[in-house]
């Protein structure tokens, strides 16, 4: 099931409190914090609300807190994990989008399912590499890991504005860009007959990637969506790329208009 996500607030609580009374919803899956792909950030009293909704219901979350550290202004936003009174939230982040992406080291708060959670971990990859976890913990003790991050964050601020500028230069008029408020992503809204899908491999071809909006529903909505990705080490390669991207882009307007 999907649920409607405001592009500002993320998860819709009135929209969800339906999804609740009409379907035998098991658990829900969201992310709290810094939404992927919209770069939405949920107030601390929503995601309050969210919660106390979901433990009404007695609906498990899984609260997907991997951008929790990259918000662009403000505090840091509370996991959802603090406002549970009943442990129905487990909280799942990782340092594979802030410190060491090929660390593939994660973590998990897992609420009143920690035993389940640590029979399942046991059961699937109890073999977890110790050094990493090791250099980790040392990096994160020394405060090198909270400069470090401070640091990206503004600079994905920088190059969050640099994409949108490019964007807006090289795009055709009528597309619409998101202003995430976190995160490394944009999410990119073409006209309703484009489907992004139709040019990802011409993309590829050509050397540019980037996510069909398809992707991101299991219904097949955002069909005529991108996602775009500025975090990455800013040259000139890349402005080449959105300059590429946006040849596509406005090829296939022009094309589906005819």
């Amino acid at each position: 099931l999907e649920v409607y996500t405001c592009t500002e607030e993320g998860v819709g609580i009135a929209a969800l409190e339906e999804t609740l009374e009409q379907h035998n919803v098991k658990a829900c899956l969201f992310s709290s914090a810094i939404n992927n792909p919209l770069g939405s950030l949920m107030p601390n009293e929503q995601r309050q609300a969210l919660v106390a909704l979901l433990e009404r219901f007695d609906v498990p979350l899984i609260e997907d807190d991997v951008y929790g550290d990259l918000y662009f202004h403000g505090q840091r936003p509370k996991p959802a994990q603090l406002y549970s009174e009943k442990g129905l939230v487990l909280t799942c982040s990782s340092f594979s989008k802030t410190a060491a992406p090929g660390y593939r080291i994660g973590w998990l708060l897992p609420g009143k399912f920690e035993e389940k959670a640590k029979r399942i971990k046991r059961a699937q990859s109890c073999s977890t590499p110790m050094l990493q976890q090791w250099t980790l913990t040392e990096y994160l003790m020394s405060g090198e890991y909270d400069r470090h991050v401070s640091a990206l964050r503004k600079k994905l601020v920088y190059n969050c504005e640099r994409m949108r500028a490019l964007i807006a230069e090289h795009f055709p008029d009528d597309v619409c860009i998101s202003k995430p408020q976190g995160g490394s992503v944009l999410w990119v809204r073409c006209l309703k007959h484009v489907d992004t899908s139709d040019f990802f491999n011409e993309a590829i071809a050509k050397g540019v990637s980037f996510a069909p909006g398809s992707v991101f529903s299991p219904s097949g909505k955002y069909q005529n969506y991108m996602r775009i990705s500025f975090g990455v080490q800013w040259d000139g390669q890349v402005e080449q790329a959105v300059k590429t991207l946006g040849q596509l882009v406005e090829q296939y307007h022009r094309k589906n208009e005819s």
